[in-house]
């Protein structure tokens, strides 16, 4: 059993270029993610909502089409459990809209 949820806001860079030009195709964003996994005999309230990881960043992303966008992020880890290994800092993705 897993749950998962997650808050992302996009907006224009500040300083991007005239209209039409290609710092239309990039956006500033910031985000929170959350979310556990509990195996399926354990009590799920508790072992769902005691073992919830959350995370939250900002970057910059270039939107590729209307399906695909590439993310450049600076991510923090707010609550992790002992046996994680996490990590701060710059991190890369690819995003796709499925809907």
């Amino acid at each position: 059993m897993y749950w998962a949820v997650g808050a992302h806001i996009y907006t224009p860079l500040p300083f991007r270029p005239g209209h039409g030009g290609l710092g239309e195709l990039f956006r500033a964003h910031a985000f929170v993610n959350a979310g556990s996994l509990a195996p399926p005999d354990a009590p799920l309230t508790d072992e769902l909502v005691r073992t919830a990881r959350v995370a939250a960043g900002a970057g910059v992303a270039l939107r590729l089409g209307r399906t695909a966008r590439l993310e450049l992020n600076y991510a923090i880890p707010l609550r992790a459990l002992p046996d994680d290994r996490t990590a701060s800092g710059l991190q890369f993705g690819v995003g796709v809209h499925f809907l």
